[in-house]
């Protein structure tokens, strides 16, 4: 049966509805480092750091696929492991929102 008609049993697993899943925005840290520059001042001292809030522009999440070289403090409700040690390694916090 199964090998002919491999359907005959139906549909396997379970499927989240969508009324339960979390929208969750990302950014990836070299993404992260591109809106740092363009918000920086352009005459910065060589330690200053940049502070970003990334609830108010709309992201939840921080993920570490990239680089970032510039020290920044960052608000944002959720950061993955990746990201939060290669931010710290640049300089820079993260603070993240607990619910």
């Amino acid at each position: 049966m199964l090998r002919y008609d491999p359907d005959y049993f139906g549909k396997k697993g379970f499927k989240t509805p969508q009324s339960l899943k979390a929208e969750t925005k990302t950014i990836n840290l070299k993404d992260l480092e591109e809106i740092a520059i363009e918000l920086s001042p352009k005459k910065r001292t060589k330690n200053a750091e940049i502070s970003l809030d990334l609830g108010k522009m709309g992201y939840t999440k921080i993920l570490g696929e990239g680089r970032i070289a510039l020290p920044v403090t960052v608000k944002v409700p959720q950061c993955s492991a990746t990201a939060l040690r290669k931010i710290e390694e640049a300089g820079g916090k993260v603070q993240t929102e607990k619910a």
